[in-house]
């Protein structure tokens, strides 16, 4: 759909109303980035991080923290998920689910799976070899399910859409059955990160990605409105940038211009984007609600 120059000049210049880096305890020599959104755990607000020494993508885990003040503190309370990166929230009814990816390393190849767990941390249902699967109940008994597919058209990851009717049909998707999303320019990839419904749309956060000349990632938040019953979504629009934030260290230098959505929420008129930024650090920024403005 276009081109990113002409995709990212449409956005309004003063809907960025603060971004800051989140403040952790209870981790030392390691980096801690790409959190979920808050969500709360036995009367305590609480937010999932992927918690990796820099060096090695492979000792991964996801630690929880509560909120604390203006600062999270590792919550003893809740075991750590090893081998797992990119936490993220959802709500099935009642029911909080919390997803990660789960990975296994064999030399220089990594291998993943998309995991859904409860509020137990018992494992529900996995989606091999694909991140950014991401779920939302529908109204009636459905769920709706955005897949992240690689490889042949959709390239380094498009984005796509089905329903299934329950979260055990997750291991026996049908991507011949889903449909793509084309609603990035053709030299991106990207996929969806968090979902919230609103009447008879879903207003969705993902992330675009592009290569520079350098070869270094280009990641940006975007965010897209979607009606779930004609299965069409509006143009995305870019909602955070990298340099929303302060500079800092990256990962590695190819890393520096990634954020990386987690998760979000929607109250009194703006929206609060939680995001990794430059596989290093973890932020939220405010906006103004961007979907009032389509």
């Amino acid at each position: 759909m276009g081109s990113l120059r002409g995709w990212m000049e449409k956005l309004p210049g003063d809907y960025l109303k603060e971004a800051s880096l989140l403040k952790f305890e209870g981790i030392e020599g390691k980096d801690i980035y790409n959190p979920s959104k808050p969500f709360k755990y036995k009367n305590s607000l609480n937010i999932a991080a992927r918690v990796e020494p820099r060096e090695d993508e492979c000792k991964s885990e996801i630690v929880f923290f509560r909120k604390q003040e203006d600062c999270w503190y590792k919550n003893e309370d809740l075991a750590s998920l090893p081998n797992s990166q990119d936490p993220f929230v959802a709500r099935i009814g009642d029911e909080l689910i919390i997803g990660a990816v789960e990975i296994s390393c064999s030399g220089s190849k990594i291998n993943y799976k998309t995991v859904f767990l409860d509020k137990d941390l018992e494992k529900i249902v996995e989606v091999e070899g694909m991140k950014c699967v991401r779920i939302t109940e529908l109204p009636g008994s459905e769920i709706g399910v955005f897949l992240r597919p690689k490889g042949s058209e959709y390239g380094m990851g498009k984005i796509c859409y089905t329903t299934i009717d329950s979260l055990e049909e997750l291991e026996r998707i049908d991507l011949c059955e889903a449909k793509l999303i084309d609603i990035l320019p053709k030299n991106m990839w990207g996929g969806v990160n968090d979902i919230y419904q609103e009447d008879e749309k879903l207003l969705v956060l993902g992330h675009a990605a592009c290569f520079s000349g350098d070869g270094s990632k280009n990641y940006y938040c975007i965010v897209f409105e979607f009606d779930y019953e004609t299965e069409e979504a509006r143009e995305p629009k870019v909602a955070v940038s990298r340099d929303a934030f302060q500079k800092t260290e990256a990962k590695r230098k190819e890393l520096r211009n990634v954020v990386y959505p987690g998760g979000f929420e929607v109250k009194d008129g703006v929206m609060e984007i939680f995001l990794g930024i430059s596989d290093a650090y973890a932020g939220k920024a405010v906006i103004k609600n961007p979907f009032t403005q389509y």
